[in-house]
């Protein structure tokens, strides 16, 4: 909705200030970091450190001085959209591919980005999307919380080979994210099968998705019919299957997605 009727740039200004104060009002547990060196000086001061990523590029608005803005507020990379197609790039979640790719605007996003020193992050983002970004971008990009689609066949969330190929090329990273239904395909059907009866549950009963009772519906489903949850093991695997298509050095570790939580399905 944000995309749609504005106010997204103000929402993101906000939630900087919420980590801004969180570190400041614990200033020998936690410091900000705007660059690598910062990290290091903060762990070997004993400070976990907070670097900022913007996911979804919504609150860019249009607008590059927007982009210079975030930058100077220590956004150091953007998830160019989120689980729908905005102004920037189609999502690999959205059915309705605005750009087949790329905007324009999201071209000149990604150059501006380049220049600056701001991450791009192509995950979330259509395969057509993550190519365009790969044919224009000057410097690696990564993929912040995405897994291998050799294991979840038809997932366009996931990478493919190929993707893994051209990220390694490119010089870039792809983190493994922990969430059940990236990794085995058996988690992923359930959640898909989840996903379509708690829509037709919540439109049928004209309710609100956080609702007590869309609540109350996914606990009966859960147990009913538990969630397969993917193991360590499943998550090895996808490591080992990117260090064999791109080497040790393009594969990393990511945060757990709130796809596995359930009530926030596209992230």
């Amino acid at each position: 909705e944000y995309e749609q009727e504005g106010g997204a740039a103000a929402l993101a200004d906000e939630l900087i200030d919420m980590v801004d104060k969180l570190a400041a009002d614990t200033p020998g547990k936690f410091s900000m970091a705007y660059s690598p060196d910062q990290v290091r000086s903060n762990f070997i001061a004993g400070r976990m450190s907070f670097a900022l990523g913007m996911e979804n590029a919504a609150p860019i608005d249009g607008d590059l001085d927007k982009l210079r803005h975030f930058y100077d507020r220590g956004i150091r990379y953007i998830t160019l959209a989120h689980a729908k197609s905005n102004h920037v790039a189609d999502s690999s979640y959205d059915d309705e591919r605005l750009w087949h790719g790329l905007s324009d605007f999201g071209e000149a996003l990604v150059a501006e980005m380049n220049r600056l020193g701001v991450m791009v992050d192509v995950s979330h983002i259509s395969d057509e999307a993550f190519y365009d970004v790969i044919g224009l971008t000057r410097v690696p990009v990564i993929a912040s919380h995405s897994s291998a689609r050799h294991f979840t066949p038809g997932f366009e969330r996931n990478m493919s080979d190929a993707m893994i190929a051209a990220l390694a090329e490119n010089g870039g990273v792809i983190q493994i994210n922990f969430g059940s239904s990236f990794l085995t395909a058996e988690a992923h059907e359930w959640f898909e099968a989840y996903q379509d009866r708690f829509d037709d549950f919540v439109a049928a009963n004209d309710l609100d998705p956080e609702s007590e009772e869309a609540a109350a519906f996914e606990d009966a489903y859960r147990a009913e019919k538990p969630l397969p949850f993917a193991t360590l093991g499943d998550v090895l695997d996808h490591i080992d299957h990117v260090v064999e298509i791109a080497g040790i050095d393009h594969v990393g570790l990511a945060r757990i997605s709130m796809a596995s939580a359930i009530r926030c399905p596209k992230t």
